[in-house]
């Protein structure tokens, strides 16, 4: 850990900027605002399966419960590392030993903290307004079902506390998959415990009471130029990639290799993931080095419950909760300089990597779009 970067950056105006563009999201996206409550604001809704059987395997989505649409939301946070729980690599989340085939869902894992250095700021009380309002989820179904703790394994969205460290709770975020079979090979769509926790305190904020437009936010005064981490990077125009979803050989992974792959018609996707100027991709075999920890980063999200049924053999019944964090689109807000965790050296140079081909992507939400914009706009009025 770098500790000279986090004492430079809490010192700088990093954490004022981010406290005030945070604060125009839209309260009914971003949790971090304290205005979305489980049951009055937004519930559950089944989406696959049939929860009254005890063998089948549940879907069960979140929705605002004003436009009965299925909830955007948005959550930011500090990058941990590894030893945390973060998961970047050709294995992603995917720990059998068994090879990893065409058939295998292998996905990446970030785990955010509480950025460091801003615990006296207000950014502190956001962070902590996402954790309260994701654990009131868990604890609500829990209250609502007194076998709750006997009948299920429960997987949260949170990750509890390391000791002797800087973390309190920390969220887990799941990206999408990392190798699918392209449409044009398959002809069709690719693509516990309660914890302690403060309490949860509503951010008064002029987006309270009256959201503005997308526009207006756009049109915005620039207050990120003389942070020294927030602003344009320093090339002159985008890599040649030209949209999340589109696929390259799994071999352009720096640790792809080896008897533990045995793909045949998968290929690695390009993820919706952007720098700091909210438009040029991070190319996969860069994710180490731009999602290093210390990376303060703004998601859009979607959450899931799984209910899993218990498997037949096993010794003692017990179905599966797993509440998840599914990321749609994640955008670097403040980079990093503490050290990259780099598991092996590049196999392919740029020059001879082979051109994307084009997929689909998610249609963000309306504060993740409209945030990339204002940034997008600062960029272009030079910082």
């Amino acid at each position: 850990m770098t500790s000279a970067f986090y004492e430079s950056r809490a010192k700088s105006k990093t954490f004022p900027d981010l406290i005030q563009r945070f604060s125009d999201c839209n309260p009914h996206e971003a949790f971090m605002l304290g205005e979305m409550t489980y049951r009055e604001t937004f519930e559950p809704f089944q989406t696959t399966g049939d929860p009254t059987r005890e063998d089948s395997f549940v879907r069960t989505g979140y929705r605002d419960i004003s436009t009965k649409e299925e909830l955007a939301v948005i959550l930011f946070g500090e990058v941990a590392p590894s030893s945390s729980g973060t998961m970047i690599s050709a294995k992603g989340n995917y720990f059998t030993a068994n090879a990893i085939t065409d058939q295998n869902a292998v996905k990446d894992v970030l785990v955010l903290r509480c950025p460091i250095g801003c615990e006296d700021t207000l950014l502190s009380q956001f962070f902590m307004n996402q954790l309260s309002t994701l654990e009131e989820i868990i604890e609500c179904d829990a209250s609502a079902d007194p076998h709750f703790k006997d009948t299920y394994n429960i997987t949260s969205f949170l990750v509890p506390p390391q000791f002797g460290t800087y973390d309190i709770l920390r969220m887990r975020i799941t990206l999408p998959k990392k190798y699918e079979v392209p449409r044009s090979v398959t002809g069709t769509q690719g693509g516990g415990t309660s914890l302690p926790l403060p309490k949860k305190r509503r951010i008064a904020t002029a987006s309270s009471s009256s959201h503005p437009s997308s526009e207006e936010r756009v049109n915005a005064s620039t207050t990120g130029k003389d942070s020294p981490h927030l602003g344009s990077p320093s090339f002159a125009s985008p890599p040649s990639l030209k949209s999340a979803g589109e696929y390259y050989p799994p071999s352009a992974l720096p640790d792809y290799g080896g008897d533990h792959f045995r793909l045949n018609k998968a290929m690695l996707v390009q993820q919706n993931i952007t720098g700091i100027d909210g438009k040029t991709l991070i190319p996969p075999w860069d994710m180490w080095d731009k999602l290093r920890p210390g990376t303060i980063v703004f998601v859009d999200a979607t959450l899931v419950c799984w209910t899993i049924p218990p498997r037949r053999d096993a010794r003692v019944p017990k179905s599966k909760k797993v509440y998840q964090i599914q990321a749609n689109a994640i955008r670097v807000v403040c980079e990093s300089e503490d050290d990259a965790e780099r598991s092996a050296e590049l196999k392919l140079s740029d020059e001879n990597r082979p051109a994307p081909i084009a997929s689909s992507s998610k249609k963000s939400s309306s504060s993740f779009v409209a945030f990339n914009q204002k940034s997008t706009e600062e960029a272009s009025m030079g910082s």
